[in-house]
């Protein structure tokens, strides 16, 4: 097969372009699953779900731009970012950050935890049980 597309995206704040033989994005958000094709979004985005590399080693091997990534419309794309932000600060500022909210907000966030460990345990990842009996997230 030959790699005679080109395609760019940005890494840590920097582009980069690779070959490839198919389009790199599908057109489908695979968060909501809304689509292009169906005049629901006009663009997705690539989001990393976390940055597994040093901008050196993926200018060497470019390829390593497209590994931890999800297609995702905008609002899912900002939806992501934030959680990726949650994931990369320690427990305990979250935590304190979290106090400083308004009620509302608390009560929000609270109730949207409470689903995250339920869908979890649903699926059998056993997540919820993992933070109950460790006191903390599984990472």
């Amino acid at each position: 097969m030959a790699l005679t597309q080109k395609y760019s995206l940005q890494y840590q704040g920097m582009k980069v372009i690779i070959l490839y033989p198919r389009p790199i994005r599908q057109g489908i958000c695979q968060g909501c699953q809304r689509s292009i094709e169906r005049n629901e979004i006009k663009t997705t985005q690539l989001h990393h779900t976390y940055y597994a590399y040093k901008n050196e080693t993926v200018k060497k091997n470019p390829y390593k731009a497209l590994e931890n990534t999800l297609e995702l419309c905008f609002p899912c794309h900002e939806c992501a970012d934030s959680l990726r932000t949650l994931t990369v600060m320690s427990p305990e500022r979250v935590t304190e950050i979290f106090r400083l909210l308004p009620p509302e907000q608390k009560a929000r966030i609270t109730r949207i935890c409470k689903l995250i460990l339920s869908d979890s345990e649903t699926k059998d990842l056993n997540i919820g049980k993992t933070i109950k009996a460790k006191g903390e997230s599984k990472e």
